[in-house]
Formats: structure tokens, C-alpha cells, sequence
């Protein structure tokens, strides 16, 4: 379904082809090129935006419609083209995002993350947690060169990366130090479960 929307997209945007040739002593005239740009759908800050919607064919023969429903009391944002022949009748309704998904992997993901002296802990809930035994997130402590003195470089959580839906996140452990004890760069670390 979707190849066949964006196989639709390019139909309506007129592509970046030549017009056809008339023969010599033809009446009819060339095709002119899409002014326009394509239509395009982009998603943020919790809502759709729609460049170049409704999208017509240049012959006419099917036409692209986006969707928005109410949702009613909630309002979470949704999605779906609509393909209709030129007689208005629907013959292909292609979701693009559904309320329930919404609130599936937005609304509903809620999670705390906490770290401390190398254990990482993914809390969802009262009931659900996962924990990470990371010994291997500290900086091997000693001196950094001959002669110094042994440094340490305590560690800190700096960012997590998690896409709601996957069991895996990316986290980024942070370094602190000194001028004679200097901070090893920054180490992402992927964990799964």
C-alpha cells in the first residue's frame, strides 16, 4: 500500500519528466510541468502537516485526500490518504497513524531511568523495572601518565536513546576530570532486553 502511495505522490506531483512531444501539425498542445513541489506529510510537535494535499493526477483519474479525524474528547493526532477514482468513490484508504498508536507509543510510555556507581535501572512502572549491572560504564582509574598522580573520572549519565516500542536503549555515559586528571571522551553503550 504504500509503494502504490508514493507511486500516487509522484503521479500528482508531475515528476521532473519532459512533457510529451506533439507530432508536427498536432492541435494538441504540451503538457506543462508541475509548478509545485510533490506533496509531502511530515509529523511534528504532535501533528501532521500537510504540504500539497489534496494531490490530483494530471489526467484527472485519482485524487489523494488526508484524513483528520476528532478523536473526540482525547484529540490525539491521526492520519489517513484516502485514493478516490474521479467518479469520488474511495478505492483505497492507506493509514498513516491511528489514535491508538498514538496513544499506545506516546501517551502511554511513560519510564524513568536511573544510574548509580554502575547500575543502570529502567523503571515503567510500580510493578515493572529492569536493572543493568554496568561496572564496565566507570573509567579505569589510575595515573594517566608516568609519574602522575592515579586519576579518577567519575561518570554520569548524559542522554538515553529509546524508541518506544523496541527493548533496547542507547545510553551515553559522560566523564568528569581535572586539569592534571583529564576526562576520557564520552562512550554510548547499547542495552537490550
Amino acid at each position: 500500500m504504500k509503494a502504490l502511495l508514493a507511486l500516487l505522490l509522484v503521479a500528482c506531483s508531475g515528476g521532473t519528466h519532459a512533457p510529451p512531444a506533439t507530432l508536427k501539425g498536432s492541435a494538441e498542445p504540451p503538457v506543462a510541468e508541475r509548478a509545485t513541489p510533490a506533496p509531502s506529510i511530515t509529523f511534528a510537535d504532535d501533528q501532521f502537516e500537510l504540504h500539497g494535499f489534496p494531490a490530483i493526477a494530471k489526467d484527472r483519474s485519482v485524487v489523494a485526500l488526508p484524513v483528520i479525524e476528532s478523536d473526540g474528547g482525547r484529540g490525539y493526532p491521526n492520519l489517513r490518504i484516502e485514493l478516490r477514482f474521479d467518479s469520488d468513490k474511495t478505492f483505497e484508504t492507506i493509514p498513516v497513524m491511528i489514535s491508538s498508536d498514538y496513544e499506545a507509543f506516546v501517551i502511554n510510555t511513560t519510564w524513568e531511568i536511573r544510574y548509580v556507581n554502575g547500575m543502570l535501572k529502567l523503571v515503567f512502572d510500580v510493578d515493572h523495572s529492569i536493572s543493568f549491572d554496568r561496572p564496565d560504564f566507570k573509567a579505569p582509574k589510575g595515573p594517566h601518565c608516568a609519574g602522575c598522580m592515579p586519576c579518577e573520572n567519575p561518570e554520569s549519565l548524559h542522554r538515553v536513546y529509546w524508541a518506544p516500542g523496541i527493548n533496547a536503549i542507547v545510553v551515553e555515559i559522560a566523564y568528569q576530570g581535572t586539569d592534571t586528571c583529564w576526562e576520557p571522551g564520552n562512550q554510548l553503550h547499547v542495552l537490550t532486553w
